[in-house]
């Protein structure tokens, strides 16, 4: 007990995790019934013993004065006696109300834990009855998931082709509205990864429509001047079908190409209008409008303003399809590296490279 005592003095202070005061209230706070016990009995047992000499009034006719009073208040044996007896009873009640909360608990933590036990017991019975029933429904559903899984896929290939059509079909509209012919050609592109890629294509001449070479860098040709300058105009190209070979040196300078590139384009167009389609200030891909006649600029006086108008009164719906573009593409390719090529394979080569 000493040592203990010492102990707590040590680890008093600022420092200190829990000092001897501490301590003390909370040693008293748990044995405070024990001590009332105690108290009252040794107080008991003192007033007895002094009680049979003591002369009461004696005492108290030499009590004067405020602090004599308190001397006979607390010398006097028969006031021992009764505070003891009191001392005593209220710890006797407190130390027997205390031992029947205690069995209370007890009693409540045995029930608890034969509670968790038959619980636990009841769970393992019920898993155990669920694993058998879904070891029994496996097959089935293995089954169902491969049905559902070819589902969705034949439902995203035929997304797929509804948003390649949705596109061709406004480039088709666009072309119409800018009373464009078989000498012309309007392109969408995709950016993905410092390329463009070709995702939609019209043109009234169906030999145009092929796509000859699916992507172009961002850093290279008319497209890619258009993609780092928002726009981009080209009305001195030598016609490609009068002299190829002075086409080909004119391409190949002014645009860096390579003579093979150039040799293998299905249309040798002289006069391009081509904008970065881009959506709040950020670049999403290009268009190109396109001809291989080089009076196409001529036909019309206003021909060039109606493309600009055009084009930048339907840039956010052109926006979207590039976007709905590179959403389906990232989510086809993150297919393929799960699972392999799909069904949707063709469909995929389509979107991104015309």
């Amino acid at each position: 007990m000493f040592t203990t005592v010492l102990e707590k003095i040590r680890a008093s202070g600022f420092s200190g995790r829990e000092g001897l005061f501490t301590w003390i209230s909370r040693s008293l706070d748990k044995s405070l019934f024990i001590l009332f016990n105690v108290t009252g009995t040794a107080l008991f047992a003192l007033g007895g013993a002094f009680a049979g000499n003591y002369n009461m009034q004696e005492s108290w006719r030499a009590a004067d004065g405020a602090s004599a009073v308190i001397g006979f208040l607390l010398t006097n044996p028969y006031l021992a006696i009764i505070f003891g007896i009191l001392l005593a009873l209220a710890g006797g009640y407190g130390i027997y109300k205390d031992q029947n909360r205690l069995q209370s608990r007890l009693e409540s933590q045995v029930a608890d834990q034969h509670k968790l036990e038959l619980d636990h017991t009841n769970s393992i019975i019920e898993l155990s009855a669920k694993i058998e029933v879904e070891q029994n429904r496996g097959t089935q559903l293995r089954a169902d998931l491969d049905t559902s899984l070819h589902e969705l896929e034949r439902v995203k290939s035929r997304l797929l082709e509804l948003h390649k059509e949705l596109i061709q079909n406004s480039l088709k509209h666009a072309s119409i509205h800018l009373s464009f012919g078989t000498f012309e050609r309007i392109t969408l592109f995709n950016e993905y990864q410092e390329e463009l890629h070709v995702i939609g294509r019209y043109s009234q001449n169906p030999i145009y429509n092929k796509v000859a070479r699916k992507k172009f860098s961002v850093n290279q040709g008319i497209i890619g001047i258009a993609w780092r300058h928002n726009s981009f105009e080209e009305q001195h190209c030598p016609d490609g079908l009068d002299d190829d070979q002075k086409y080909c040196a004119y391409i190949c300078e002014k645009y860096h190409m390579h003579e093979s590139d150039v040799n293998r384009l299905r249309m040798k167009s002289c006069r391009y209008m081509a904008f970065a389609v881009m959506s709040a200030g950020s670049h999403k891909g290009v268009i190109v409008f396109e001809s291989i006649d080089p009076g196409f600029f001529q036909k019309r006086v206003d021909l060039k303003a109606d493309i600009s108008k055009y084009f930048y009164e339907y840039q956010g719906m052109y926006a979207a399809y590039i976007q709905e573009s590179q959403s389906l593409n990232r989510e086809l390719m993150a297919r393929e590296r799960m699972h392999g090529p799909s069904i949707e394979d063709e469909l995929k080569k389509g979107l991104t490279n015309g």
